[in-house]
């Protein structure tokens, strides 16, 4: 990466190496800047296969901090055990390197970082998060890059213009997230304290969320009305859909989803036991009500309370639920 930052010839050189193709590449946006890139070591050569596989930290080093930027090397093992019982096999388990790059405050330097991973590795963005703090340079080169990502996340108090620039050129392929600031401190809240909570927000409205087609999309703060919802689900009844996962929430200070008005005019059955939903690290739990739709696929959705308020709606395909149910 060093040496192709050189000059045109050396990247050429470094080009022609044809290295290894990053399996993550993100980066995150907000005030800094932040890189995570990781690549898969040389395989071993008598490999043992295990079921459930996930890449586990095994130790961090060659860390280099400054007062502008830090970097550090993280090494990794492809491994079913869980951390503090992990037996490193040199001769047997697969192994990754991850670098990650903090950048302090933006600067034009750090886009020729991004772009000489993308060029030289041949790499796409996995996931990209933009947040309110972010140089109006940034969205210039989004602009101008018009980059593929599998997953992009936003902060819902982001303004309506710059948001709307992203999707113009930015269109995630698996997952979208919109993170709201209050999301984790209406935990710590009395219920009075949190109705009363206000802040700024721009949100989406839920037609122009469903409107990206991604399979999976979460936000933990957008417009919508209980007539949405039921418009929702009686569009999908009918016609064919490739979204598979759904979690909305209405601002903390919005009224409550009417559950009657969701499933009016609906044939729906209810869940007897809760239904649990694996995303990422995360079982999420829905309890509602299952629905089928003209061609035969089951989904499961749900009205759940956020910060003790029925804010919350969840909509999941049977196919992604987990086969424990409580």
């Amino acid at each position: 990466l060093v040496l192709s930052l050189c000059s045109k010839a050396s990247k050429h050189k470094c080009k022609f190496v044809k290295p290894a193709k990053p399996i993550v590449f993100n980066l995150c946006i907000n005030g800094g800047v932040h890189i995570t890139v990781q690549w898969e070591n040389p395989k071993p050569e008598k490999e043992i296969e295990k079921n459930n596989r996930d890449w586990k930290v095994l130790y961090v080093d060659d860390v280099l901090i400054s007062r502008s930027f830090t970097i550090s090397h993280q090494f990794n093992v492809l491994t079913s055990e869980s951390y503090g019982s992990i037996h490193y096999k040199p001769n047997n388990d697969r192994t990754s390197s991850t670098y990650r790059i903090s950048q302090y405050y933006f600067t034009e330097e750090v886009l020729r970082w991004i772009d000489a991973i993308r060029d030289v590795f041949n790499a796409s963005f996995h996931e990209f998060f933009l947040g309110t703090s972010h140089n109006e340079r940034m969205i210039k080169w989004i602009e101008a890059e018009k980059s593929s990502i599998d997953k992009l996340d936003i902060q819902c108090s982001l303004n309506s213009v710059t948001t709307q620039n992203i999707f113009n050129y930015i269109t995630p392929k698996e997952q979208f997230h919109i993170t709201c600031e209050m999301f984790g401190l209406m935990y710590f809240m009395d219920r009075s304290a949190s109705d009363k909570k206000s802040h700024v927000t721009n949100s989406m409205h839920l037609k122009d969320l469903l409107k990206l087609n991604c399979p999976v999309m979460n936000a933990e703060c957008i417009n919508f009305t209980d007539k949405d919802l039921n418009l929702f689900l009686n569009n999908w009844k009918k016609n064919y859909s490739n979204l598979k996962f759904l979690s909305v929430n209405r601002s903390p200070n919005s009224p409550e989803i009417d559950e009657k008005a969701v499933i009016e005019g609906l044939n729906v059955t209810k869940l007897e036991k809760l239904a649990w939903v694996r995303r990422g690290d995360e079982s999420i739990g829905i309890r509602g009500y299952s629905i089928s739709n003209v061609e035969g696929r089951m989904a499961v959705f749900g009205i759940d309370k956020w910060s003790r308020k029925n804010v919350n709606f969840k909509f999941s395909l049977s196919s992604e639920l987990e086969i424990m149910q409580y």
